[in-house]
């Protein structure tokens, strides 16, 4: 006997209460674990989909800007009432008044023309 090596095998072993309650508490655990991860992951696909989803819209609405060539801002503006000295001023070009001179008329017309066009 003062020969003999000790070695180790796996051999089949009954389970007794003790053992069942270790394992039923030890599979109740992991059970527990799986679940807090599964949920943390349903968390992370959700907001990882809002993510992605917000990174959609936004080049979306870039793009739609690039192709359109503009861009809506909202731009401070002020009305600017501009009162004319001349009452003939209010009445537009070639509407002739009694009194008017055709010839004043037809040029004040043609200059604005040229102002409005940016021509000549």
């Amino acid at each position: 006997m003062g020969g003999e090596q000790p070695y180790k095998e796996e051999l089949k072993v009954r389970l007794y209460d003790d053992d069942l309650k270790r394992l039923g508490k030890t599979l109740a655990e992991e059970n527990e674990s799986l679940n807090t991860l599964e949920a943390r992951k349903s968390e992370i696909a959700s907001s990882l989909a809002a993510q992605i989803k917000a990174h959609k819209a936004n080049i979306s609405e870039i793009s739609a800007k690039i192709n359109r060539g503009y861009e809506l801002r909202e731009v401070e503006c002020s009305w600017l009432m501009e009162v004319r000295a001349r009452p003939e001023d209010f009445n537009p070009p070639g509407h002739w008044r009694r009194g008017s001179d055709r010839s004043h008329d037809a040029s004040r017309h043609a200059a604005r023309h040229r102002f409005e066009t940016g021509a000549g």
